[in-house]
Parts: structure tokens; sequence; C-alpha cells
């Protein structure tokens, strides 16, 4: 009795946490984004210690990649941004269903 009182207050404490923070940085992702705030994204990126890769696999907002959310929301300085530091591999699989000139000129001029 006493270990699992001892394993599950373990969980609460460690994981709980650790999903609470995972919530707030994607949130607060997606709204620097839809603000088109390039320098609190970056200051979140250092502050956690995350890269542009890293952000793109771990964050959807609204069911979108961070590069296509940015397109969508017209958050122009960050999509530049995000498209100079994803991987030309990502950026390709991306650039068909980019919809603004500014960001599909930007993704040509990673790949090409």
């Amino acid at each position: 009795m006493f270990k699992n009182i001892v394993l599950l207050s373990a969980v609460v404490f460690f994981v709980l946490p650790l999903t609470i923070e995972a919530n707030n940085l994607a949130q607060s992702t997606c709204e620097y984004i839809a603000a088109d705030n390039k320098k609190r994204l970056r200051a979140l990126l250092k502050d956690n210690r995350l890269k542009v890769k890293t952000l793109n696999k771990m964050v959807f907002c609204d069911n979108k990649d961070i590069l296509l959310f940015a397109d969508e929301k017209k958050a122009f300085e960050v999509g530049k941004m995000i498209v100079k530091k994803l991987p030309k591999k990502i950026i390709r699989k991306a650039l068909p269903s980019l919809q603004h000139e500014a960001l599909i000129t930007a993704a040509n001029d990673r790949v090409n």
C-alpha cells in the first residue's frame, strides 16, 4: 500500500508539472507566432533551450505546424525566421501549402 502511494505521489509530482509546462510552452509559442513577435519567440526558444526544428515537431497551433500557422496568421517576420531555421526537407514538404508570397519567396530561396 505504501509503495502505491509513493509511486502515485511521484507521478503527480514529476509528470503533472511537465505537462502543464508543455501546455504553457505551446500556448506561448502560438501566441507569439500569431502576434508576429520574433523577439519573444527567440527568447522562448533560448530560455527553454529549444531549436525551431524541435519546436516544429512538438507544437501544433490550430492543428498546423508552426510554419503553416505563421502563414495563416500572416506573421511574415516570424515565418521567415522559421524558414531560415528549419531543414530544407521540411520546407520542401510545406512549400505547396504556403499561401502568401512573402513566405513562398523565403521558402524558395531556402530550398534552392
